[in-house]
C-alpha cells in the first residue's frame, strides 16, 4: 500500500503524512500539519469521484490564497526559499591574549513570502580552508534560541559565540567562512597578533 499524502502548511505541495520536512520548501513540518484526508467511501466509483472533481472546479477563480497572494497551481515548483546570511566579527584584528574574548556573530534574514526553517542543523564553517568542527559544533550543538526553528517571513535571527580560543590555534592570518549545505555563503578575515 502507498503512504498518504497531504499538502504541506506552508506551500500546499504534496508530501508524506509521516514527513517533519517539506522537501520542496524547507519549512518544518508539525506533526499536525499535513493531515491526511480520508479517501470517499469505497461504495463510489472512481468514474463518480472524477465527475465530482469537474462539477467542483465550474465556477472557480484562479487559485490564490486567503491573504491576498497567488498561490501557485499544482505541479508549479514552489516559491524557492530566500535566505539571507551574514557572519560578523568582534573584532578584525586582535592579540592571542585577547582571543577568548573573539566573538562570531551569525544572521539569517528570511526573504521569503513564508515562514520558513533556516536549517541550522546543516550549517558547518571552514577556517582557512579547512573545515573546523569546533566552530561548527558550538553553533550547532549549542544552545539555539526559538526563532531559529521556524522563521517568520521578513524575520532575523542572530546567535553569537566567543570561538577564538579554539579558531585562532597561532598568530596569524584567519579567514572564517559560513557553509551552508556545503556552499560558502560568508565570510570574516581576522588577524591574530603575538603578545
Amino acid at each position: 500500500m502507498t503512504t498518504p499524502l497531504a499538502p504541506c502548511p506552508v506551500c500546499q505541495r504534496h508530501l508524506r503524512i509521516d514527513a517533519s520536512l517539506c522537501p520542496f520548501c524547507s519549512s518544518a513540518v508539525p506533526a499536525s500539519g499535513a493531515r491526511h484526508v480520508d479517501r470517499i467511501a469505497t461504495h463510489v466509483s472512481r468514474a463518480a469521484i472524477i465527475a465530482m472533481g469537474a462539477f467542483a472546479t465550474v465556477g472557480c477563480s484562479s487559485p490564490s490564497a486567503s491573504d491576498g497572494t497567488i498561490a501557485q497551481p499544482y505541479g508549479a515548483p514552489p516559491t524557492p526559499v530566500r535566505l539571507s546570511w551574514t557572519l560578523g566579527a568582534s573584532q578584525s584584528a586582535i592579540k592571542m591574549a585577547d582571543r577568548a574574548a573573539f566573538r562570531l556573530t551569525l544572521s539569517v534574514m528570511n526573504a521569503s513570502p513564508f515562514e520558513t526553517d533556516p536549517g541550522r542543523a546543516s550549517l558547518s564553517f571552514r577556517v582557512n580552508g579547512q573545515l573546523s568542527e569546533a566552530t561548527t559544533d558550538a553553533f550547532v550543538k549549542g544552545e539555539i534560541t526559538p526563532d531559529w526553528s521556524l522563521l517568520p517571513a521578513g524575520a532575523t535571527a542572530t546567535d553569537a559565540r566567543d570561538v577564538g580560543a579554539v579558531v585562532f590555534p597561532a598568530p596569524g592570518k584567519y579567514v572564517i567562512e559560513l557553509l551552508v549545505g556545503g556552499d560558502a555563503v560568508a565570510q570574516v578575515a581576522v588577524d591574530v597578533a603575538a603578545d
